[in-house]
């Protein structure tokens, strides 16, 4: 099992204003030779991603996993939908 991370924070427990409401920016790094070790097969690397968070925040896990609950933009983020109630 390949574990990318190599960064995890929460700015938004420093600053709010950069969440919605009721909710968490969580920003991952993953290093460029990552990246390459991937081959910039971005399916797989998203997947690894999930599983590795999902082994960190198993309260999340469902949310970290449903891949209904996210939405990717053409710069290469991806915006979590879910809530911070876990519903």
């Amino acid at each position: 099992k390949r574990k990318p991370i190599n960064n995890v924070c929460f700015p938004s427990i420093i600053n709010d204003s950069y969440a919605p409401p009721g909710y968490q920016l969580c920003s991952v790094a993953i290093l460029e030779q990552t990246i390459n070790e991937y081959e910039h097969n971005f399916k797989e690397l998203d997947y690894d991603i999930r599983q590795q968070l999902a082994t960190w925040f198993p309260t999340y896990k469902n949310d970290i996993l449903n891949d209904n609950k996210w939405e990717r933009k053409g710069d290469g983020n991806i915006i979590g939908n879910g809530n911070r109630n876990n519903d």
